[in-house]
Order: C-alpha cells, then sequence, then structure tokens
C-alpha cells in the first residue's frame, strides 16, 4: 500500500485511482510488479512508472462521468434490493396459506 499525493494542479485523484486500478486490472503493472510470493509494487519501482496525464479539463470530465455512473450503480442496487424485497413478500403470500 502507498500513499500517492498528486499534484492537484496536474492530476485529480479520480483519474489518478481509476488509471492505476485499470492498469492493475489489466496487466499494466507487470513490468514493475515484484513478485516472489505475493506481488507487490515497491515505492521506488512505482516513482520509475510512466504515467499517462490528459489535460485537466479531460480528467475533471472523466471524474464527472465516473461520478455519474457510481451513482446510477446506486439506484440500480436499491432497486434490485426492492425488486428482490418485493418477491419475496409474494412467494411469502403465495405459499403462506
Amino acid at each position: 500500500m502507498h500513499r500517492a499525493k498528486p499534484v492537484l494542479s496536474k492530476v485529480t485523484p479520480e483519474y489518478l485511482v481509476h488509471l492505476l486500478w485499470s492498469l492493475a486490472r489489466k496487466g499494466g503493472l507487470a513490468d514493475y510488479v515484484t513478485s516472489a510470493t505475493i506481488a507487490h509494487l515497491t515505492g521506488e519501482k512505482l516513482k520509475l512508472m510512466p504515467i499517462s496525464v490528459p489535460p485537466l479539463p479531460f480528467q475533471q470530465k472523466f471524474a464527472a462521468l465516473v461520478d455519474r455512473v457510481e451513482r446510477l450503480r446506486a439506484v440500480q442496487r436499491e432497486a434490485l434490493r426492492q425488486a428482490e424485497h418485493l418477491f419475496a413478500s409474494l412467494l411469502h403470500s403465495a405459499f403462506s396459506g
């Protein structure tokens, strides 16, 4: 675990988090990860890693889109929870007498 402190005039934290998450999922960190038993990324190798940084307005737009998608996901999870509750109530009504 590393503590990264981005220079906010150059990169948004949201962009950086999602970039690193995407690289980790797609194998983009393979050249920088040391793995004997458990893979880990040393601070030294993290500092050497080139980071693609688009212009700040694009990063901000990306962050807004990610926020919107996360809010939509939350709404969908709540709708699914309610549908499952209603279905359970329907089953209970149908089979309880």
